[in-house]
């Protein structure tokens, strides 16, 4: 049963009420995602704490727009509308589009756009929205209600759609399953009326979230095909509905994506050669990053302030932790330099670890804290009360009941991705704090992917130990060996990396289901390791052979 009390706490009231939180690293700060850049060019609008933010577009104070127990995301101003910005919003198990009013604050439901869509861009007249639901594309009249369809029926689920400058064509990208477990996503160019339709850079690749220049003769992109998210540019002759060769823009390790127009000579992108996720303009022509920072943030209700210290009962140490944190309008908050989690298996609540000791913004509320380290510690909960200009200060303390290692058994996990695609960059430093927040002793990390020829983490593999590792926490890269035919596995204690690590995929430099997984396993097994296949399957599966 889970323990919660309402403590006491001591209040320290704050010179003034400023609502602006302010980090000595703004590049090591929150983590921001799918840009939209306005029509005049001023400022950016992104996703944070599952809601729409807004900032100037050189940086700066971050401004939220959105509030309250819903989830939004895909942001887009509104083309004519001067400072309408729209968005997804789930709320009370639907969803729709709605239209926030920067000027005045307003918020209206598009009344035509309910549940089942997916992804959405509007036309350059700001009256009609094209939308996926499934792999159909469909354009809506916002005034009139009326909707058309522009792709009946495209080669797979449609996970992005972009309109051009003159409003006449379209691209987007849909996935494509591919053998047995692999999955393609392709890009394609349709006209609005739905007459012509072309790929842009051909089948099995994976490049996706194409979006048109404002001249329309170029699309940028993302492309996998390096088995790292890079950003590309591809010409295309209108006249002829003819695409060129692609061109590699960014090629550095950090994953980059979602890119936006701001110019004919600039996009805005997110990327993560600061480990979280950030804002950054690149120039088309030479393909430089510059960040755009985030100095504070700018709540759109009064604010007070949580500093929390976890300490270990025993003797009175900080210590790393767990930490869940609900908030009374449902929203998943997190400190600034923390990375957001979530149990995507489970509860799919949100969480994030602590090193033992934050103290973050908020906004004024009762929040839930559940603070846990490990099975080996007898997990906290706290309901704590944010009043406005105040700073809540809370100790934690944390109580071992059981000491498995002192006994000589030892908690481990031994199927861990530190780096898999995605927004953050994990490094060996903040694996080992996740070790020690989760009071892990072994950390088995693999390294591997299931696309194209790039391996994930293998530049950490040593054939032994990481370096960080200590007498209570150990760390290791050993390897995740893959067949699409032949599932998965494990292999555990190598000395040297076993090749190929993929076959069957597509892009990886093994496109056949060969060698079979015995040859991984006799490699393994030669220099002394193991092999197991790892988690079994989460679903029945119905298909007959």
């Amino acid at each position: 049963m889970r323990y919660t009390q309402l403590v006491a706490l001591t209040l320290l009231v704050l010179a003034g009420c400023s609502r602006t939180t302010l980090v000595e690293e703004p590049q090591h700060g929150w983590n921001l995602l799918h840009p939209a850049i306005s029509p005049d060019g001023r400022q950016i609008a992104f996703e944070l704490f599952n809601g729409i933010w807004v900032m100037p577009y050189s940086g700066g104070q971050a401004t939220q727009i959105t509030s309250g127990a819903q989830t939004d995301d895909q942001p887009r101003w509104v083309p004519g509308q001067g400072g309408k910005l729209s968005y997804r919003s789930r709320r009370s198990g639907s969803e729709g589009l709605y239209i926030h009013d920067l000027n005045s604050g307003s918020e209206q439901k598009v009344s035509g756009l309910q549940d089942g869509f997916w992804t959405y861009d509007w036309m350059p007249d700001g009256r009609s929205v094209v939308f996926s639901r499934g792999r159909k594309i469909l354009r809506l009249d916002t005034e009139t209600n009326q909707t058309d369809v522009v792709v009946d029926s495209a080669a797979g689920g449609i996970s992005h759609i972009r309109c051009s400058p003159d409003g006449q064509r379209i691209v987007y990208s849909n996935g494509r399953r591919v053998g047995y477990q692999e999955g393609l996503a392709e890009m394609y160019c349709v006209s609005i009326d739905g007459s012509r339709s072309v790929n842009l850079t051909g089948e099995g690749v994976e490049h996706y979230s194409p979006v048109w220049s404002p001249s329309g003769d170029r699309v940028a992109f993302v492309s996998y095909d390096a088995g790292t998210e890079d950003i590309y540019l591809i010409n295309f002759d209108r006249d002829n509905w003819k695409f060129g060769e692609p061109v590699r823009l960014t090629s550095d390790p950090a994953e980059e994506s979602s890119p936006l127009w701001a110019s004919g000579d600039e996009l805005v992108i997110q990327a993560n050669p600061l480990e979280r996720s950030a804002l950054y303009r690149v120039d088309t022509a030479s393909g430089n990053l510059t960040h755009i920072p985030v100095s504070g943030l700018d709540f759109s209700q009064q604010t007070g302030w949580l500093s929390l210290t976890v300490l270990d009962k025993a003797n009175g140490t900080t210590i790393p932790a767990r930490v869940y944190l609900q908030a009374e309008d449902g929203r998943a908050y997190y400190p600034a330099g923390t990375f957001p989690r979530q149990n995507i298996m489970g509860d799919r609540s949100f969480f994030f670890h602590t090193t033992g000791s934050f103290t973050m913004e908020l906004p004024v509320g009762e929040f839930e804290l559940d603070i846990a380290r490990g099975f080996e510690y007898e997990a906290q909960s706290r309901l704590v009360r944010i009043s406005a200009g105040e700073t809540v200060e809370l100790r934690v303390d944390l109580e071992r009941w059981i000491d498995m290692a002192a006994q000589g058994w030892y908690s481990a996990d031994n199927h861990f991705h530190a780096n898999y695609g995605g927004p953050f960059r994990m490094t060996p430093e903040l694996v080992m704090e996740m070790l020690e927040a989760e009071d892990l002793n072994i950390g088995n990390m693999v390294a591997g992917n299931s696309s194209a020829g790039r391996i994930y983490d293998l530049e950490y593999f040593n054939g032994g130990m990481h370096p960080l590792s200590g007498d209570r926490y150990q760390l290791r890269w050993n390897e995740e060996s893959r067949s699409t035919a032949y599932g998965h596995m494990v292999l555990m204690n190598l000395k040297e990396f076993v090749y190929p690590q993929m076959t069957g995929f597509t892009l990886s430099d093994y496109a056949e289901d060969y060698p079979p997984n015995l040859d991984a396993i006799n490699a393994a097994q030669a220099q002394g390791g193991t092999a197991h296949y790892t988690h079994p399957r989460s679903y029945e599966d119905k298909r007959r052979f």
